[in-house]
């Protein structure tokens, strides 16, 4: 029940439009296949709802685990610098470079093999610079040839076992991810409507459930001139029109 200067400010001629807050904060997020959709064979959500399906987003299998991390992504030319220098490449992607919060899940397998692929980051990373400490102190060349061979090649072979999604593209309020087909296929081809908070229709202050014309603010059902706290019935008191 609205008081008499609730009612006068939200009926305030000169108020800025569409500035009416909900009157209950969101409640928490949780994984649903409402929060995104496809775009040929990317995952698309919107920042605000990045908590992503409860299901493995390689295989697409019932997710055992919930991965939440931040990812960066910065535009394609930004690899150019990379002619002036690997500090200007840092410089300028640090710079330019967007990121996004995103909750995901993905199964025992993947889980496990991205297990596997930090291990081989990692001791591959240290033996090759161990094999190049030693073969210099023999004075091979090709050993430390070797050892720098070792060392990227089990970042490399490490990053793609460990890789679950990469970013391809982040813009003020949207994300597009690379993903497993499979997940990607389950999804819906276009993304849910939207109350202008990032979340959809179903959930928030959209037209069918918030204060759209027909259940909130409107002349049929809200404050209009139907139901006697319109213009008459202020104009009459709160009690409706004028007798």
């Amino acid at each position: 029940m609205l008081r008499p200067k609730d009612f006068a400010v939200s009926m305030n001629p000169y108020a800025a439009p569409g500035l009416e807050q909900p009157h209950h904060a969101p409640q928490a997020m949780v994984p649903s296949a409402e929060a995104c959709w496809r775009e040929g064979d990317q995952v698309t959500f919107w920042k605000a709802s990045a908590v992503l399906p409860d299901r493995c987003v390689v295989c697409n299998a019932p997710a055992n685990h919930r991965v939440r991390k931040t990812v960066y992504w910065h535009e394609g030319w930004v690899y150019a610098t990379l002619a002036a220098g690997v500090l200007i490449y840092a410089i300028v992607a640090m710079v330019t470079r967007k990121s996004a919060y995103v909750d995901f899940g993905i199964c025992s397998k993947h889980k496990q093999r991205q297990v596997i692929g930090y291990l081989v980051i990692a001791f591959g990373f240290i033996l090759g610079l161990a094999l190049m400490f030693v073969m210099a102190g023999n004075g091979a060349a090709w050993g430390i040839i070797l050892g720098l061979v070792m060392m990227f090649g089990s970042i490399i072979a490490g990053a793609i076992m460990a890789q679950t999604t990469k970013p391809k593209r982040i813009d003020n309020f949207r994300v597009w991810l690379k993903a497993g087909a499979p997940f990607v296929e389950s999804l819906a081809l276009h993304p849910p409507q939207t109350h202008g908070f990032g979340q959809p229709m179903q959930q928030g202050y959209g037209p069918q459930q918030g204060y759209g014309p027909q259940q909130g603010y409107g002349p049929q059902q809200g404050y209009g001139p139907q139901q006697g706290q319109g213009w008459a019935g202020y104009q009459g008191g709160w009690g409706g029109p004028p007798r």
